[in-house]
């Protein structure tokens, strides 16, 4: 991987936009788009299709409808014929700003009593669901090298979106997603809700996480109808990722439904109740109050459209923002009338291990 390394390193180095990633599937092609000057734009969700490449929506984006695009002006692939790196290599290098991954870090003991404080809001309100997400910092990481951490995760986790990407003045992001939030081929589209945590050797659902999963559901469908797609579904069954499993059920589309309003049925389904909770608006606008940190770019989405043949949005997930060797890694877990505080706790520390594990090998 060492063209894709190299990619990495100098569009760090010269602090310009790029995104490298590889699709879920060990067989497939780790590729690196970039894009040699530091103006990233900010286009509407809806205005999805009119674009090609590389697309970036923060979590905030459900309220001003915009994501970040990078053009593909360079494409770098393993396999393919070295592209001409001048426009890059031209770039200052000591341009970078000041940028600050410093965000309000919650203690045990914080996000216990705000779950707890959730649990029994949600017994008198119409919210049926409500996502409380928090931050682990880690203020230093010896040795870190962000090449090898993009590898080793693309080693351990062959079935997850695997993405590493950089925005000028808004920082690198690294992850390893198991949530796809909208896939396009000629044929067919796809869609999931996935929702409910166990780690793998406990695979007892309870009734907590079927309703959670369901909620999840529920929404989805309801989101196609609304735009007239009729749908083929699938599931709930059992989904592996990583060192833990989800309830998960697909939606198949037919391509020719999507076509031509992908961008407005991904701003519907944007945040699902798997990441922000239900009703939407209402938990989305709970979430700014509960949550003294700001999510930035956890539990929005990224992926390639029209780009290199594939169109392929995950949900940002399992994933870490990082400034040399600093990092701060995001989780967070589904809040019902049923949950018990401590076991929510519990949920996220083990989410935490998806990137951590890895993160201790290096």
């Amino acid at each position: 991987m060492e063209k894709i390394a190299n990619a990495i390193l100098l569009g760090l180095e010269k602090d310009v936009a790029f995104a490298a990633y590889r699709l879920p599937g060990k067989k497939q092609e780790v590729l690196c788009v970039i894009q040699p000057d530091r103006e990233v734009a900010k286009v509407n969700i809806e205005d999805l299709e009119q674009y090609s490449g590389f697309f970036i929506a923060p979590f905030d984006s459900a309220g001003d409808g915009k994501m970040y695009f990078i053009r593909p002006d360079i494409v770098v692939s393993e396999s393919g014929k070295a592209p001409d790196m001048e426009p890059l290599m031209k770039l200052p290098g000591d341009v970078k700003e000041d940028f600050s991954i410093a965000n309000h870090e919650m203690s045990k003991e914080e996000y216990i009593s705000r779950a707890a404080y959730l649990v029994e809001m949600l017994k008198d309100d119409a919210l049926k669901k409500i996502v409380l997400s928090r931050l682990i910092n880690m203020p230093h990481i010896p040795g870190f090298q962000v090449t090898e951490f993009f590898a080793a995760l693309q080693k351990r986790y062959p079935e997850a979106f695997i993405f590493l990407f950089n925005i000028p003045g808004q920082g690198t992001w690294i992850g390893a997603s198991p949530e796809t939030l909208l896939s396009l081929n000629e044929k067919t589209a796809e869609t999931v809700a996935l929702a409910g945590t166990r780690p793998m050797d406990d695979m007892d659902w309870t009734h907590k996480e079927v309703v959670e999963q369901q909620i999840v559901t529920d929404f989805v469908k309801e989101t196609l109808e609304n735009h007239g797609i009729t749908y083929q579904m699938k599931g709930p069954g059992t989904s592996m990722a990583g060192n833990l499993v989800h309830l998960k059920t697909s939606f198949q589309l037919p391509a020719k439904l999507v076509n031509g309003k992908a961008g407005k049925l991904i701003k519907d389904l944007h945040p699902t109740p798997a990441v922000c909770g239900y009703p939407k608006t209402e938990a989305f606008d709970l979430i700014k109050v509960v949550e003294k940190h700001k999510r930035r770019f956890y539990t929005g989405f990224l992926g390639p459209w029209n780009l290199n043949g594939t169109n392929h949005l995950f949900v940002n997930l399992r994933c870490a923002e990082i400034k040399g060797d600093e990092m701060n890694l995001y989780v967070g877990g589904g809040i019902t009338t049923e949950s018990d505080p401590e076991a929510e706790w519990e949920e996220t520390v083990k989410k935490s291990q998806t990137l951590l594990t890895i993160v201790e090998k290096l």
